[in-house]
């Protein structure tokens, strides 16, 4: 019992350590420095049954294009059932100004094939990779090029933020997303990145071409953006690796409509930490699940015992004056902190789903648009 007792004091000594950095640098993390400059942007999306969003992305940077013609579109359609694919080709016909390539692949073959493709027919400097139902802030673009005057940044991680309306799944959705968000801010305030998300992510063509064939993961439903990003950091430096927390670079995108979907997409992202080879990656990882597999222990334990009822309490407290901080600092960036209010909600729920979606994701993998790959 004494040893249990202290691996578990260990566990969230370190805990608390890492998440107290998290907190010290992001609170005194600043802007990359940019510069103007004539770079050519290649947006590439890969879309699968997307005409309810399309017309929303293709709106927004269609905005853009008239305010910056630096950049250009590439749409790759997964075999789409629906009418995105005419939606595609109506909106080039009736925007032919608008430098917008769409491929169209013969058959499913997942997002990361779709991008590869897309990729393939970039001719841009940069790379912004985002999602099909997704709505980038309108200096996105300004933004991002601004930023890659900067010829030490290599890769650049966006804020992505939830679209979320009042109800509580999905403010409790919002929340535990900007948590991600706080956790891959702070990470690369101390120089050293383990996350990202897919639908905010720019890098440069060169650095992409010199470390793709390089990159793993490719068995897996997800990841093809934290697989770059490991690469990345391996080949050249966590240093050229940023983060921007700013509206003007935030994309926007929509929570899960329901528990059956939340739960499989966090699922497959969860899935593809079988592949990662990042050592801090790794560590970070395991010291989460086993914090949060501790407190679910104590929880259901806590049903028939005093003493793991007292374990729970203890844990609980201990873990949530670890993550607060650099919650409340992350929400304080975003101008969100009314979230803040269900911070303890949540982390009562938290364990139980980090640790059966952590279970299920990783012997079961996952799905993108119906196409299973682990």
């Amino acid at each position: 019992m004494i040893v249990f007792q202290t691996i578990v004091g260990v566990l969230l000594i370190i805990y608390l350590v890492i998440m107290w950095c998290y907190f010290w640098a992001l609170r005194n993390y600043k802007k990359p420095n940019g510069s103007e400059n004539n770079l050519l942007i290649s947006v590439v999306v890969a879309a699968r049954n997307e005409e309810k969003h399309l017309p929303n992305l293709l709106s927004v940077l269609y905005n853009q294009y008239k305010r910056n013609s630096c950049f250009e579109l590439t749409v790759v359609d997964d075999c789409s059932d629906d009418s995105s694919l005419s939606l595609l080709e109506d909106f080039r016909t009736s925007h032919k100004e608008f430098p917008l390539t769409i491929v169209s692949l013969k058959e499913q073959s997942g997002k990361k094939t779709a991008l590869s493709k897309g990729v393939a027919q970039a001719k841009g400097d940069i790379l912004a990779f985002t999602d099909a139902d997704c709505l980038p802030a309108d200096m996105w673009i300004d933004s991002i090029q601004r930023i890659f005057g900067n010829k030490d940044i290599h890769l650049f991680l966006g804020s992505v933020a939830y679209k979320a309306d009042h109800s509580l799944f999905q403010r409790l959705q919002s929340l535990e997303f900007n948590s991600l968000q706080a956790a891959t801010a702070g990470a690369c305030a101390v120089k050293s990145p383990i996350m990202c998300n897919g639908a905010n992510l720019v890098v440069r063509a060169s650095v992409y071409k010199s470390v793709k064939e390089k990159m793993q993961g490719e068995k897996y439903a997800s990841g093809d953006d934290v697989f770059l990003l490991h690469t990345i950091k391996k080949e050249y430096s966590p240093d050229s690796i940023v983060y921007m927390a700013d509206k003007s670079v935030t994309v926007y995108t929509h929570p899960s409509p329901d528990l059956h979907s939340f739960f499989h997409q966090r699922s497959r992202w969860a899935g593809k930490s079988t592949g990662y080879t990042d050592p801090a990656t790794i560590g970070i990882a395991l010291i989460v699940f086993a914090v949060n597999l501790c407190l679910s222990v104590f929880f259901f334990g806590s049903l028939v015992s005093l003493d793991f009822l007292l374990a729970f309490v203890f844990v609980f407290v201990f873990k949530s004056f670890s993550d607060l901080p650099l919650m409340y600092q992350y929400h304080k960036i975003k101008d969100e902190l009314p979230l803040i209010r269900y911070f303890f909600f949540l982390q009562l729920i938290y364990p139980l789903y980090i640790v059966s979606t952590a279970t299920y994701g990783m012997l079961f993998g996952g799905k993108w648009k119906g196409l299973r790959r682990k």
